[in-house]
């Protein structure tokens, strides 16, 4: 039976209704400007139809009510801006990472690689038109040793960088694995709310906000599933980092005790020694053991990716190094360690091992690995590199004598006449003018020559604290007195000893100044992360500076487009974000204006029955 006052009792809830719309239209506004928050609105329900007594089942209404306040959001562009956030992320990392690359590098200019490279071999090509003039020797063996200090240097600015990359990398690890602790603690206080019977808005914000700020670190995917306990329904909520089958933030785990860490936090990320990103599970973890991940995005990824960026331009330096002195061979006075991942790259694949002339890359596999994937040649290995060998065809005969080293018997040569023999088996104390020697470097062809002291010496070495190691672009050095330089190819007197170059003979010093125009086959550059081609490139040391140089050019473009492309599609999705999410003064005033009019309404309805009652009551 319907009461005297349901009238009143429609208006009221009318009231109640239009003050829930004008309370979530100021928290609207109060929270404009808040990151992360998105706009409510008031689920209006109408409430259930009652029949009116005798009226032959005629129903009247009884007004309207606030069913929720609900959040209102869409949940694919939320997934699809935390995704292309990760990407931008990553390519702003490598796109940083690659500058500081180039601005090391610092090609062309006065100061880099190139230009002490020229001068070297201008310092030749003055010292072959005057060899007896110590001034020009000294003007060699300077050029030589500002070479090395800019290759050093640069080599050295490498390394250090690598190292920034490395703390930089484990910071961000550790801001994910903060990230993803709170990500997992708001959830479950989301379910304590929810069993509740409460709406958890607020929270449900606060865990897109901590989502948003994940995805600049990782790419992971979201996933939640509602559940019902003693007949209220809350979520359990997982996440799922991409390259994982299991979730790191377990939602069947779902704790409401608040427990520190969070019991739904199964696992933590962490950088192995082998440099590659891991998750560990927790000790109360659902997962079956340590997972590495693969194809992941975000910043974490991009300082993987500049590392071995890195890494890259590093090997190319060292080929460079080991071509500027040409091949040799070294004996390690002490073990050495080499990083599992390079092995197979340049100037390591070009490496052979022992007197079996085999290959490094093959040689490895027989020796166990170190924990962190490196490996160990012990001492005493010879390891031979073969890098930076040249034809040279001689201008003038060049002498042979008992001081000649023996390491050098092997090198092969073509006479003249089309005879092919090496120098070892040549049986003749000079070869004639015309003479190819085939494979030789430039320490070699110095040690084929003659000073004014003697026999002549390598210009290019290692220190002796390099135990041994064969040259590379961090210990390349100079360690030569300038009167021990070879400018010739004669001796002055066969009988003398030790032999010595005949006064003023500069046919050597040509020959090396023209080595700037010589050519020689170099591992063609690859881009990072890609297997190295078996092609050569072939070129002289300028051309493979230069395309060194042109590689980190095209890469450093692809790394500005790939930003300035991610930087427009992650504005328009905020863009679009804000537009389902976002707070408008505009609408929000427009709705106060609504509800303000609904609650007139109500309240004048009100008043009429008010006074219909009191003018009932006067009359009875």
């Amino acid at each position: 039976m319907l009461g005297t006052f349901l009238g009143l009792q429609t208006s009221l809830r009318g009231l109640e209704t239009a003050q829930a719309g004008i309370n979530t239209v100021s928290n609207n506004i109060g929270n404009e400007n808040t990151p992360g928050y998105a706009r409510e609105i008031v689920d209006i329900g109408e409430m259930p139809s009652l029949e009116i007594p005798g009226g032959n089942d005629v129903m009247v209404g009884q007004g309207a009510q606030a069913v929720q306040v609900q959040r209102v959001t869409n949940q694919f562009l939320n997934a699809q801006y935390q995704q292309q956030n990760s990407l931008l992320s990553q390519a702003t990392v490598e796109q940083t990472t690659l500058n500081q690359v180039s601005g090391i590098i610092n090609e062309p200019s006065s100061t880099g690689i190139s230009n002490a490279l020229e001068q070297f071999y201008q310092a030749w090509d003055t010292l072959s038109g005057d060899a007896s003039d110590l001034s020009s020797r000294t003007a060699v063996v300077d050029a030589a040793q500002t070479l090395t200090q800019v290759i050093n240097q640069t080599a050295n600015q490498l390394s250090s960088l690598s190292s920034n990359v490395s703390s930089s990398l484990s910071d961000s690890v550790t801001q994910a694995n903060s990230l993803l602790s709170q990500i997992a603690s708001v959830s479950n206080e989301i379910a304590k709310v929810q069993q509740s019977g409460a709406q958890p808005n607020s929270l449900l914000d606060q865990r897109d906000a901590l989502l948003n700020q994940l995805s600049q670190y990782v790419s992971f995917q979201t996933q939640t599933t509602t559940t019902s306990a003693g007949g209220v329904s809350y979520d359990q909520f997982s996440l799922t980092l991409t390259g994982m089958s299991d979730p790191i933030i377990d939602g069947s785990q779902t704790d409401f005790s608040q427990s520190t860490p969070p019991a739904n936090l199964v696992g933590n990320l962490s950088i192995s020694s082998k440099g590659e990103l891991e998750v560990v599970p927790t000790s109360n973890s659902t997962l079956s053991g340590t997972s590495v991940l693969s194809g992941q995005s975000g910043e974490i990824q991009g300082y993987q990716d500049s590392l071995a960026d890195i890494q890259s331009y590093q090997n190319e330096l060292d080929v460079l190094a080991q071509s500027l002195a040409g091949p040799s061979t070294s004996t390690l006075t002490s073990d050495w360690t080499i990083p599992g991942d390079a092995v197979n790259s340049p100037p390591y694949n070009t490496m052979e091992v022992g007197s079996s002339n085999q290959n490094l890359s093959d040689y490895v596999k027989t020796l166990t690995p170190n924990p962190d994937g490196s490996y160990t040649i012990p001492s005493g290995t010879s390891i031979t590199t073969t890098l930076g060998a040249m034809s040279v065809t001689l201008d003038g005969a060049m002498d042979i004598t008992s001081s000649t080293p023996s390491a050098l018997d092997n090198l092969q040569i073509v006479l003249p006449d089309g005879t092919k023999s090496t120098i070892g088996d040549y049986g003749q104390s000079q070869l004639p003018e015309g003479t190819t020697i085939v494979g030789v470097g430039l320490n070699q062809l110095l040690q084929l020559g003659y000073s004014e002291n003697g026999p002549g010496k390598p210009l290019f070495t290692t220190p002796v604290t390099a135990d041994g190691q064969p040259i590379s672009a961090s210990n390349i050095t100079v360690q030569l007195e300038a009167s021990d330089l070879a400018a010739g190819t004669t001796v002055a007197d066969s009988s003398a000893n030790p032999p010595v170059a005949v006064s003023g003979d500069g046919s050597l010093a040509t020959l090396i100044a023209n080595m700037a125009n010589t050519k020689m086959s170099f591992p063609s550059p690859s881009a990072p992360g890609v297997t190295p081609s078996s092609s050569q490139l072939t070129g002289t040391l300028s051309d493979y500076l230069t395309s060194v140089v042109g590689q980190l050019g095209l890469q450093g473009q692809q790394a500005n487009n790939t930003v300035s492309t991610q930087t427009s599609l992650v504005q328009q999705l905020s863009n679009e974000q804000q537009s389902v999410s976002g707070v408008s003064t505009d609408e929000e005033m427009t709705n106060m204006i609504s509800y303000q009019q609904a609650y007139n309404a109500s309240a004048e309805v009100i008043s009429t029955i008010n006074d219909m009652l009191t003018a009932l009551m006067q009359n009875v």
